[in-house]
């Protein structure tokens, strides 16, 4: 990926008509578009990226063979859309002949609020809240419909199915119809425990729903302040875990640039945040990068909630959020001085001490080499399993933790100094206090 070709796309699809505008795209040579396309997939900003053009009638300021490319993705990418949201529609209407509470989560229910056409998204999962009570029913359900549960140690709070064995795609391959979707069964969608952070009380429940629709199909979904929250923590839970898709964060800037005065929504989510200070300071976090990165507005809300912000955090906002999340893309791709695990240093500002599962296992958030060293030791006939080894691609991974964490140390004596006498002793690690 070229970062600078990268930055400019993102300042091309900022809201503000101040902006460099079509002339931020009039500086990426052919040489740094071939090099960003596929971040431009990985991102979710490639069809925000092509409507874009389109509508500003700048589709000449980029490479004709990307420019076809583009569009024959979202040419696939329209079909997809249409199968997986007739696939919801069949599950939806499972769950509601079966009487089970539920919502639908993220996907579908961000139109049009954070998204104003379904095809311009890049979806490759079907999230649900369901209540504990409804929870069998809907497994039941999906498991007729032909859905094989996978087993995750990633949470407890979510269950996960998949139809079939298809393997993951990338690229042009990920918009097919063929290309594998997954449906989540949600009972939270903040696990604490998994990130080793502080629990946030359920707010989010089935029970309160509105009536959502989208080209003459009604649905439930959370209502306007919960979507935004869930947002919020969904980009959270994606920071503490080193990475996250910008479009997800141009989604909020979308959403923030259309009801950034809403004064009555913005009172609700005052309601429903009350005195959780993590939770506040998380949606000063997302909204902050937002509009770091895409030149939204601020609500007056987040603005006065920015003054609450603790030291170390305003540090990374100022100096580290925009460089990290153009980080390329996967993370775990082979690359010298990675700058994933940067946001290593928010997650320090809020961690707790890591949980240890009953069995002696290592947490699900632990370094995956280390679960790897406790799923031989429990079952050593995994050492000649091929296709689980090739599975977990240890050698890339341990090549790629080195180089990311060699990244990061080399960053410490640097963020200690930005962070100067505001670091609280208790913050550091055998301080002796």
């Amino acid at each position: 990926m070229s970062r600078c070709a990268a930055e400019r796309i993102v300042q091309f699809l900022a809201f503000s008509s101040s902006g460099p505008g079509v002339d931020a795209l009039n500086t990426i040579n052919s040489h740094q578009w071939k090099r960003t396309f596929q971040w431009l997939n990985d991102s979710g900003l490639a069809f925000y990226f092509l409507h874009r053009l389109e509508t500003q009638n700048a589709t000449g300021t980029i490479p004709e063979p990307l420019l076809f490319r583009l569009r024959a993705d979202f040419a696939a990418n329209q079909k997809r859309m249409a199968d997986l949201f007739d696939r919801m529609r069949q599950i939806n209407e499972q769950f509601q002949n079966s009487g089970l509470r539920f919502a639908v989560l993220k996907g579908f229910s961000l139109v049009p609020e954070y998204c104003p056409d379904i095809s311009l998204r890049q979806q490759g999962d079907l999230d649900y809240l369901v209540d504990q009570q409804s929870l069998g029913a809907a497994c039941r359900i999906l498991t007729d419909m032909g859905y094989l549960s996978k087993q995750t140690a990633s949470s407890k709070e979510r269950l996960f199915f998949k139809p079939g064995t298809v393997p993951r795609s990338r690229g042009s391959e990920q918009y097919s119809s063929r290309a594998p979707h997954a449906v989540e069964l949600h009972l939270d969608i903040w696990d604490g425990e998994l990130l080793r952070l502080p629990s946030v009380q359920r707010q989010f429940t089935a029970r309160r729903v509105v009536m959502n629709e989208i080209e003459g199909t009604r649905f439930p979904a959370l209502d306007d302040a919960d979507a935004f929250l869930i947002q919020v923590l969904h980009a959270m839970s994606h920071v503490f875990s080193h990475w996250i898709k910008v479009g997800s964060l141009l989604e909020i800037a979308f959403f923030l640039n259309q009801r950034a005065s809403d004064a009555r929504l913005w009172r609700m989510i005052e309601q429903r945040v009350g005195c959780n200070a993590e939770l506040r300071e998380f949606v000063v976090v997302v909204s902050e990068s937002a509009t770091q990165l895409f030149d939204a507005p601020l609500p007056q809300l987040v603005q006065t909630w920015t003054g609450q912000l603790r030291p170390g955090a305003r540090v990374w906002l100022d100096r580290y959020s925009c460089k990290w999340v153009l980080s390329e893309l996967p993370v775990h791709e082979i690359r010298f001085f990675a700058t994933s695990k940067l946001s290593v240093f928010l997650h320090q500002q809020y961690r707790g001490d890591p949980v240890q599962p009953a069995d002696g296992s290592p947490a699900p958030s632990a370094w995956r080499p280390l679960r790897i060293a406790f799923a031989l030791r429990k079952n050593p006939s995994l050492i000649l399993n091929l296709q689980w080894w090739k599975q977990h691609k240890l050698a890339r991974r341990c090549v790629y933790y080195g180089f990311a964490w060699l990244r990061y140390f080399c960053e410490v004596p640097r963020w200690l100094w930005l962070n100067g006498m505001r670091f609280r002793p208790e913050r550091l690690p055998h301080s002796g206090t």
